[in-house]
């Protein structure tokens, strides 16, 4: 069966590129332009390092092609990542939010209430749900809290593959 390299191919392209963005300072910096630049094309050689393949890594906002069978527990939106390969298509989104992890926690399990939940780790400051629609979509929702006056970070990563 198929499925199961794919889906592990594609997980770890967005897990690669998401280490890559936050190791790299994706978020607020003065060299901005530069830092991602450098930090979109460290992250491509990264990602076609694991893959073996050609991979397109974009940064910005909410990507084109995040599913829209996901909801956001805010539109605080921090990053957006797309990663497209010959697999298939990862794509991650960062969110803040002033809430505490266990009402974020709360809202993804609503959120995500008709999803199969095939992972839930709750360990305290953080906490990590991984989600299936069908056999296509599946995402990775972490809920991290805040230090001192930070909001907590939701991040969504999506996998979406053939059948």
């Amino acid at each position: 069966m198929r499925r199961t390299p794919v889906f592990a191919r594609i997980t770890g392209i967005a897990l690669g590129a998401a280490a890559v963005c936050a190791l790299t300072g994706c978020f607020s910096n003065p060299l901005d332009d530069m830092s991602e630049g450098l930090a979109q094309g460290g992250a491509e050689k990264i990602v076609e390092g694991i893959t073996e393949g050609e991979t397109d890594v974009e940064f910005g906002d909410i990507p084109d092609d995040f599913p829209d069978e996901i909801t956001l527990v805010s539109d605080t939106v921090v990053q957006g990542m797309s990663i497209n390969s010959d697999d298939g298509t990862g794509t991650m989104v960062m969110v803040s939010d002033s809430r505490s992890v266990d009402e974020l926690a709360q809202q993804v399990k609503t959120d995500f209430a008709d999803w199969e939940e095939t992972v839930w780790s709750d360990m305290g400051e953080m906490v990590t749900g991984i989600y299936t629609l069908d056999e296509t979509l599946s995402v990775t929702v972490g809920i991290v809290e805040g230090s001192g006056d930070e909001d907590t970070m939701v991040s969504y990563t999506a996998i979406v593959t053939e059948p």
